[in-house]
């Protein structure tokens, strides 16, 4: 079968033009699925509602980011960091019935909380914490349980 460069330029030619009608039929397809539900509406008004929402979309994001940044503000202002120890105060009274609770937050800013006991009757004592240093002077106890909550 001898075929003529002309005929070979036509079926080329053929093939061109049938795959630009399937490409038209495509794009055609994509463009009704955009305007779907827009009463033959301008790509402008299309576009400006597409920018309407998407500065509503933004509002809203930046009021979460708000949101989120207080919340973290406040979770770094809450407990975080809490042991408890308990110890003998005095060799004579036994059974671990002292103890100290720690209790600081994201800034290691708190207090520790203590309960002594003494053979008829129990001292609590609350000592305040700033940036993971004691105010007031600890007690051996209470400065090991101070070094283990801030691990």
């Amino acid at each position: 079968m001898n075929t003529s460069p002309d005929t070979l330029l036509f079926i080329g030619l053929a093939a061109i033009v049938a795959v630009l009608v399937v490409w038209n039929i495509i794009l055609a397809r994509r463009l009704r699925a955009l305007f779907r539900g827009s009463t033959g509406t301008a790509l402008e008004k299309v576009i400006e509602a597409q920018v309407k929402k998407t500065t509503k979309l933004e509002g809203e994001a930046k009021r979460q980011l708000e949101e989120l940044l207080a919340l973290r503000t406040d979770f770094l202002r809450s407990f975080q960091k809490v042991k408890l120890a308990r110890f003998n105060s005095f060799d004579e009274t036994g059974a671990s019935q002292s103890f100290a609770i720690a209790m600081l937050d994201g800034h290691n800013t708190g207090f520790i909380l203590t309960s002594l006991y003494l053979n008829n009757a129990a001292r609590i004592f609350l000592k305040p914490v700033a940036r993971g240093e004691a105010q007031q002077k600890l007690s051996p106890e209470e400065e090991t349980l101070l070094k283990d909550t801030l691990q």
